[in-house]
């Protein structure tokens, strides 16, 4: 929901702090040699000079492949695109369009199982998983995108080795489709297995993709009836209405009926009381932070970092820029403000 800016480092839940540069290295370490030895042993017929045109450009090209920047992933779809129309627009009796299908459908499946995502997964993803250090869901930020370490080291870091990431890796853009982007470094994006299932293979524009877009700062999550915290038959099921003003979007909009987004967040009504009560009590705790309660209750509150202590306050991160570091924390910003 809140993008990730490509710019800035990430620090690690290994406690180290890295340039994506650093993490495209770490990736080509991890997958580039396997996949191209095994891309190497795709044979494809002669009849078939488009499909081993495309391939020797894959070949050559692996690097922007595995590691090039979103931007770079439609190119590789236009180009794919390209191919398969120019092969179907030309059958012949040695190529029938039968034929043709056949011949894509296998060439298809040999790329994927060269790209070898699904062993990918476990092999090693989870290590790039601790790297990125995503703690919510790309898409919804209502559910945790964890990763933990079996072995954490003498300081509670985790360590890369025996890495399990409780994540899963949605595909902007489809590996059925895209079996050449099903390991494009920038092409999986950290997710709820709610948004990952969902989202499926839908399509959507570069717009918004994570890592380049924000659509966070596009869209407003509002309660449409405020009388629903106060309503006994609301009360009861946990249930309010909620709506988002995607500002117009209607791409935006798409992708979040897509991901049942309103539906979802109508269960939250617990939480939009708790933030209810913070606003009410808002002048009271800006006394506390501004100490002028201290001297009255004998508490010493410098010993905390004045983030903390608002966020305990209030009950969530307030700054857009802190997001992605748990869940709901959009919902509650807009809730805040709303009230």
């Amino acid at each position: 929901m809140k993008g990730i800016d490509l710019k800035l480092p990430r620090l690690g839940a290994d406690g180290r702090e890295r340039a994506w540069c650093d993490i495209e290295k770490e990736f080509l370490a991890l997958f580039k040699k396997g996949i191209k030895r095994r891309l190497s042993k795709i044979t494809i017929k002669k009849s078939y000079p488009e499909l081993k045109s495309f391939h020797t450009h894959l070949l050559r090209n692996m690097d922007e492949v595995l590691i090039g920047k979103p931007e770079v992933l439609p190119v590789w779809i236009r180009y794919w695109t390209f191919i398969l129309k120019n092969l179907r627009s030309n059958s012949s009796k040695k190529r029938s369009p039968r034929a043709i299908e056949k011949n894509i459908s296998s060439y298809m499946m040999k790329l994927t199982n060269a790209f070898a995502y699904k062993r990918s997964r476990n092999e090693g993803l989870n290590k790039i998983a601790v790297m990125i250090n995503v703690k919510t869901c790309l898409y919804c930020n209502q559910n945790y995108t964890i990763v933990v370490g079996n072995s954490p080291d003498d300081k509670g870091n985790i360590v890369l080795d025996g890495s399990q990431a409780f994540i899963e890796f949605d595909h902007f853009f489809d590996k059925s489709s895209f079996p050449f982007l099903s390991m494009s470094l920038y092409n999986l994006i950290p997710a709820c297995a709610q948004c990952n299932h969902k989202k499926s293979n839908n399509p959507y524009s570069l717009s918004l993709h994570p890592y380049w877009g924000d659509y966070a700062s596009q869209l407003t999550f509002k309660i449409k009836d405020p009388d629903a915290l106060t309503n006994p038959k609301f009360m009861k099921i946990d249930l309010m209405e909620v709506e988002i003003d995607d500002g117009g979007n209607a791409e935006l909009g798409r992708l979040m009926r897509n991901l049942a987004i309103k539906e979802r967040y109508s269960r939250h009504l617990d939480i939009v009381r708790e933030i209810e009560i913070a606003k009410y009590l808002q002048p009271y705790y800006e006394k506390i932070l501004s100490g002028s309660f201290m001297g009255e209750t004998g508490c010493n509150l410098e010993i905390f970092d004045s983030e903390s202590l608002r966020r305990y306050l209030y009950g969530f991160y307030n700054d857009e820029k802190d997001i992605n570091k748990r869940p709901l924390s959009k919902f509650s910003q807009d809730m805040f403000r709303q009230f």
